[in-house]
């Protein structure tokens, strides 16, 4: 946006009072700094926050910037940052595209006429997540004081160790727990591979029972037919009682009746097969449906633990940006603010690991609330316990660390009472940030 300038005033026509004021007020008017007028050490953090490492490169290959873009993320944009501190045409070119980006927040910033007021544009854009818009108008910016640039340069340059250290920590447990889910997939695939190969073998089996079972159908009809003809055999044995005819025939009945007895015998161990198959392929079944289960259940928790992930991230941002206040109380923006998110809000935490009570605080208080601690009636009396619940604004509950009774208690005194209670699912930080999302929101 450009500041207006008078227009040419032909002063026989005008009051020489009233040229004399449009003088004046031209003479007066700021101009806003351009790239090369920035102070150097905050040519840095802008060429960071305002144009990513796919920007850099693209605009590195147009030929009015002069540089490699080649090199790596790190070279372009250190080459990007000298070519915005001598005036030239690339240090043009880069200014007028800076400009363009933002030049729908241009009349807000422009608006602005001490630290106060561009202050609160500050916090407004960085609470949407507009640093790099909001850095660029407040260093080009003719009113913005050197001592407000100093202090948001420092604040901009501890919040980013700070989320460097929180993102590495984070992603390092996302990578554990991805390569953990990548290995349980592998192995069932391989018990469903070896269920598969089951599955066709007890087919196998179970097709040739059943080609044993026909045959042995056919056995049984033949050893109709032979009992039929042992039956005539045995009115012939009775006819010719004294004859040689007879010891024959007694012969062959015994004969038929033994292989009678080893066809019986056949058919039980086929049975005894078939009902072994039979529970095999109902055991590997149930092995399958245990695999399913257990997969769906460590996607669930894949799940919740990038929602925590989420959530700290989340977190981190809104700590990036109103770090010095908040804009849901009557006193923002003074030093009476009580913080942010939280707004000043008395969070109960019961139970949990003694050691982490400190890193607990740390986070309850960096998001603008009170923090009091009960540990569930490990050490302190249980007795106190429904006093604190009536003090607090919201609770926070780990179940993996708590005793049962004061589980039952805390959800029983807020449901009568109405507050805020999130019952977490473990005693780590990020259930934590989580949890006070919740509040939050």
């Amino acid at each position: 946006m450009k500041y207006p300038i008078a227009k040419t005033t032909n002063h026989n026509l005008v009051p020489k009072a009233l040229a004399m004021r449009i003088e004046s007020t031209k003479a007066v008017t700021p101009k806003r700094k351009r790239l090369w007028e920035i102070e150097t050490r905050y040519l840095c953090p802008l060429i960071g926050l305002c144009l990513g490492k796919a920007e850099l490169r693209r605009l590195g290959k147009e030929q009015c910037y002069q540089v490699d873009a080649t090199g790596s993320d790190y070279q372009l944009h250190t080459a990007f940052v000298a070519l915005a501190r001598r005036p030239g045409p690339g240090a043009k070119a880069l200014n007028k595209y800076l400009e363009k980006k933002y030049r729908l927040a241009l009349r807000r910033y422009s608006a602005a006429q001490d630290d106060t007021g561009l202050q609160e544009l500050w916090k407004q854009d960085c609470a949407d997540g507009r640093e790099g818009q909001a850095w660029w108008h407040l260093v080009t910016h003719p009113l913005c004081s050197s001592s407000m640039l100093e202090k948001l340069y420092g604040e901009l340059h501890m919040l980013g160790h700070e989320a460097v250290a929180l993102i590495r920590h984070e992603r390092g447990k996302r990578a554990g727990l991805q390569e953990r889910l990548s290995l349980l997939e592998e192995v069932l695939v391989s018990e469903r591979e070896q269920q598969r190969q089951e599955r066709l073998r007890f087919e196998a089996s179970l097709e040739g029972l059943c080609q044993q079972l026909l045959a042995q159908s056919e056995l049984e009809w033949e050893n109709q037919e032979l009992a039929q003809e042992n039956e005539r055999l045995h009115l012939q044995w009775q006819e010719a009682l004294h004859g040689v005819l007879v010891q024959k025939k007694q012969e062959q009945i015994e004969a038929l009746q033994e292989e009678n007895r080893l066809l019986r015998d056949g058919h039980e161990v086929l049975e005894e097969e078939l009902s072994m198959y039979r529970r095999l392929a109902h055991e590997a079944a149930q092995r399958e449906k245990r695999h399913i289960t257990e997969k769906e259940a460590l996607q669930a928790q894949h799940a919740e633990l990038a929602s925590e992930l989420a959530a700290v991230e989340q977190r981190l941002h809104v700590h990036i940006g109103l770090e010095e206040g908040c804009n849901q109380c009557e006193q923002q923006g003074t030093s009476a603010c009580p913080g942010v998110s939280l707004c000043g809000k008395t969070v109960l935490y019961v139970g949990g690991l003694h050691k982490m009570i400190p890193h607990y605080r740390r986070v309850v208080e960096g998001a603008g609330g009170n923090f009091i601690h009960h540990d569930g009636g490990v050490e302190s009396a249980r007795g106190l316990l429904p006093k604190m619940l009536a003090t607090a604004d919201a609770v926070l509950c780990p179940v993996d660390c708590v005793s049962h009774d004061a589980c039952v208690c805390v959800k029983k005194v807020c449901k009568k009472l109405n507050k805020p209670c999130v019952l977490m699912r473990s005693s780590g930080l990020s259930s934590l940030a989580r949890g006070l999302d919740e509040i939050t929101q």
